[in-house]
């Protein structure tokens, strides 16, 4: 049974027969539906058994109980509840994570319970570092995640390089979604603030530590294109800046994309409130983690969750228990479960923020809805019309609820100063390095179908 978990059984698939990249995406969702179940049903029963004292119980039988417990309970879900408790299993550890690290001192290096990741040598891939636990976790649990950039499918041509994105920068991973998030920033931020740590002699988690990062006007984060100033030579996608100042006007334009005044401050707004955590986040480091060289077999999966920041808030408060109905320690929440997603979305049109508040979700517009909205010719309007009656605060607010990311679960019990492997999956279509040994070539082929 245990072994089924850790594979993730198919056996309760949609009836509606799904092809290539969404059935990969399904049987994902389905695996990480038992991890996760998997997990909250073990916490639940040693909960409860840690209440009837002096009870002893046979652990290994337990643990088989609930595994066929959670196997039967797949067979009964949709994939559409499937995904709904993933989701919800996911959401509520983040929203955990977020209460340890700023809920109680405001300072994220001080965490009492979240494990921690550590950068160092590789045990495994030789000349290159790797991400390790600091202390064991249990199958089901998020042990990291993926920061950076995450970056709209319609405007990846923001990407520094683009369309030759790949060419220098070895942090991209895509979503199922099309969103790429990029750690390029992150990392290069984590390197300069470490290293600055390392020659000033300031212990780490210090109020001079956070102080001299939040001051330095080289920090690295958040990069290319919300802080161009970083760039010496600016390039404009694929362009280089005099190249570019040789066309003519019209065709100048196209060739150079801007993004929208109001979205790109609030996105530097909000990315300005990651800077601290960019050298001091204790799990952010998924982008660290390599993919299992021969002999190796993976410890961790990708899940790709939206945070909902509202819900994260009300569940913080409740989970505190305060009143979820105070405005004011509401917001002030807000702030404290955000902090804990190192992300930033970007797009060029404010409507795609809307989709992550679900006051506004463009997923609960109506067909009919829609379909009038076409006929009254609103779609051929521009995009951020109505970021011109927004102020700045609205703007921050807006891009703040946007919190999309990438979470590694643990796929079996990970021992406490274990190296943490995840199957890159790279696409098939492009040639890939010679140390790259294929985890399922089958999975690859539907992912990239």
């Amino acid at each position: 049974m245990l072994r089924a978990i850790a594979r993730g059984s198919a056996s309760s698939f949609s009836k509606k027969p799904r092809q290539g990249r969404a059935l990969q995406e399904e049987s994902d969702v389905q695996k990480l539906f038992l991890l996760t179940q998997f997990r909250e049903r073990t916490m639940m029963m040693t909960r409860e058994r840690n209440e009837r004292e002096g009870e002893e119980e046979d652990s290994r039988a337990r643990r088989e109980a609930v595994a066929k417990e959670v196997l039967e309970a797949s067979t009964k879900c949709s994939s559409a509840e499937r995904k709904a408790r993933v989701w919800r299993s996911v959401q509520t550890q983040l929203t955990t994570i977020g209460l340890d690290l700023m809920g109680r001192t405001g300072d994220i290096s001080e965490t009492n319970t979240t494990n921690k990741n550590t950068v160092k040598p590789s045990d495994g891939v030789e000349n290159e570092e790797g991400v390790f636990l600091n202390g064991p976790a249990s199958v089901g649990t998020v042990v990291s995640l993926y920061p950076g950039i995450v970056y709209a499918k319609e405007a990846l041509r923001f990407l520094k390089g683009f369309p030759n994105v790949a060419k220098e920068n070895a942090f991209l991973v895509a979503r199922y979604d099309d969103t790429v998030v990029d750690a390029k920033p992150w990392e290069e931020e984590r390197r300069r603030s470490s290293s600055e740590r390392s020659s000033s002699g300031v212990v780490e988690g210090s109020s001079d530590s956070e102080s001299s990062i939040n001051s330095s006007g080289s920090s690295s984060w958040p990069g290319f294109p919300l802080r161009e100033d970083l760039e010496k030579e600016k390039i404009v996608g694929a362009l280089k800046k005099e190249w570019v100042e040789k066309l003519p006007p019209w065709l100048e334009k196209l060739s150079r994309p801007e993004l929208h005044a109001k979205i790109k401050r609030a996105c530097l707004d909000v990315s300005t409130d990651l800077l601290v955590q960019a050298g001091k986040h204790p799990i952010a480091l998924a982008h660290k983690a390599n993919h299992p060289p021969q002999g190796k077999t993976p410890n961790v999966m990708i899940c790709m969750h939206d945070y909902d920041v509202e819900e994260g808030a009300k569940e913080a408060l409740r989970m505190m228990n305060m009143d979820t109905e105070d405005s004011q320690k509401l917001e002030r929440m807000k702030h404290f479960v955000r902090a804990a997603i190192p992300n930033v979305y970007l797009s060029n049109d404010i409507r795609d923020y809307e989709r992550f508040d679900p006051a506004k979700s463009a997923r609960n517009a109506s067909f009919l809805k829609m379909v009038s909205s076409f006929a009254a010719g609103s779609v051929f309007e521009d995009p951020n019309e109505k970021a011109k009656d927004l102020n700045e605060a609205q703007m921050v607010d807006i891009v703040m609820k946007a919190a999309p990311t990438i979470a590694l679960v643990a796929t079996r019990d990970i021992e406490a100063n274990e190296e943490l492997f995840l199957d890159y999956r790279l696409s098939s279509h492009v040639e890939r390095p010679d140390w790259y040994v294929p985890v399922d070539e089958e999975a690859e082929k539907r992912r990239w179908s």
